[in-house]
């Protein structure tokens, strides 16, 4: 009988451990998305940004490969009634990072490293310069970088629990 009440004591501090780093984590993702929105241009910049932006804004294509799911995103976005079209779709990039940032967290965490040693890894790799240039304008780096942290993530989850279901995402 006490083994079972130890048992269950264990998975409540477990749980309780979870929920704690997960708001660690998301907490982080939150202030680098609003840290990277503070520093967004409303024009559509140099390079690829401008045809970007136009190609979200009129569900085009742009140039090969295309970049539908970007696309895809940034035309939800330009729906949204906050500044110009090339703001709003480098909104996405911001948010990208972010997630990008929360991704490197919960590697860091699956990896059993420490918690600022984990933190401090994120926020160095969000605020380095060529990063944070490309989460500030409408490029698609910062969302292709979130997407490699995710399926990194979700395949260390796999590999670690052996659990199929880390493989529907």
């Amino acid at each position: 009988r006490t083994a079972v009440i130890e048992i269950g004591v264990k998975e409540k501090a477990g749980r309780v451990h979870f929920e704690y780093t997960m708001r660690l984590e998301s907490g982080l993702a939150l202030l680098v998305f609003l840290f990277l929105c503070t520093l967004l241009s409303p024009y559509p910049g140099w390079f690829d940004a401008g045809e970007f932006a136009t190609a979200a804004h009129v569900l085009g294509v742009s140039h090969p490969t295309g970049h539908p799911l970007y696309l895809l995103l940034g035309k939800v976005l330009t729906m949204a009634p906050v500044g110009p079209i090339a703001f709003r779709v480098a909104i996405l990039s911001s948010l990208s990072a972010a997630f990008a940032a929360w991704f490197l967290a919960k590697l860091g965490q699956e990896l059993e490293l420490g918690r600022f040693l984990r933190l401090g890894v994120a926020i160095l790799f969000i605020l380095f310069p060529s990063f944070a240039l490309q989460a500030t304008r409408v490029e698609v780096y910062a969302f292709h970088t979130a997407l490699y942290f995710g399926i990194a993530y979700a395949q260390l989850r796999l590999i670690r629990s052996n659990d199929a279901r880390w493989l529907a995402g």
